[in-house]
């Protein structure tokens, strides 16, 4: 079997999340290009609900700062609604923009199968159904194992 290098890993990554984003905009719709960090915020609160600013940087393991930079761009794009607490007007309250949804919910929750068929190619079905599993096996993997704020980009990219 041949050896992958670190750098292929990167580059194998890079394009399954070039393909990821190509989905999303044909699902959830929109003009902006949402980043990893965006899409990991957005699946974030799509899978806990309406979620305070600390919950959010609890959850993703992204410093207070970036994730209310992220959030303020979610929110001026229409993707997410920002309000006060009432019981605590200290907290900001996230939640998605009600008319939206759906359909982002539905961008984050697609199959990716046919994705994963798609960029093999003429590969056996049987080839997609091992590089699913093993994507399985290694979210779960990481979901512990790798902070969030590991995948922030450096200043200036």
């Amino acid at each position: 079997m041949t050896e992958v290098t670190m750098l292929d890993l990167s580059l194998i990554l890079r394009a399954l999340d070039r393909e990821m984003v190509r989905e999303f905009h044909q699902t959830a719709g929109g003009d902006a290009t949402p980043s990893s960090a965006e899409r990991i915020i957005m699946a974030t609160v799509a899978r806990e609900g309406q979620m305070t600013v600390g919950a959010l940087v609890k959850a993703t393991g992204f410093v207070q700062s970036y994730v209310s930079g992220v959030v303020s761009r979610l929110v001026d794009q229409g993707l997410l609604v920002s309000d006060l607490d009432p019981h605590d007007r200290r907290r900001t309250i996230i939640s998605f923009q009600p008319e939206r949804i759906g359909r982002i919910k539905a961008s984050l929750d697609l199959d990716v199968r046919p994705l994963v068929a798609r960029i093999l190619g003429d590969a056996p079905p049987e080839a997609t159904e091992t590089v699913v599993h093993a994507l399985k096996i290694l979210a779960v993997a990481l979901e512990h194992e790798v902070p969030a704020a590991l995948f922030m980009p450096s200043p200036g990219t």
